[in-house]
């Protein structure tokens, strides 16, 4: 997992995270430097994978095929600075990428009490 600043996403990556998201202007402001948060990916050249955090108000947007163990991770990691909630809207397509092994546990130990 790699933090890489805003200064460094190209506009081909900023394009894989749209506005009609769960306040994905946040997101948007990220990737733009104009809002506090981190981005995280697998590969910056080349990601299959990239997770926006803004901080504020602490939504955490993914992109890509990001591992349950890698997700778990992260949290549990942005959980030691603030709060962390999943920014996608309950029908999103997003979420089929959170299905398989590890994913249940991952969901229940994150986001429920």
């Amino acid at each position: 997992m790699i933090e890489i600043p805003a200064n460094h996403i190209t506009p081909s990556v900023k394009s894989l995270f749209k506005p009609r998201d769960p306040a994905g202007l946040r997101c948007i402001a990220v990737l733009e430097g104009i809002r506090p948060g981190k981005i995280f990916t697998d590969a910056p050249d080349n990601p299959t994978w990239i997770m926006v955090w803004e901080i504020t108000f602490g939504a955490i947007y993914p992109w890509g095929n990001v591992s349950a163990t890698v997700f778990r991770e992260l949290i549990h990691r942005l959980r030691e600075e603030k709060m962390v909630f999943l920014g996608l809207w309950p029908d999103d397509e997003r979420w089929s990428s959170c299905r398989g092994q590890g994913w249940q546990e991952v969901i229940r130990d994150s986001y429920l009490p």
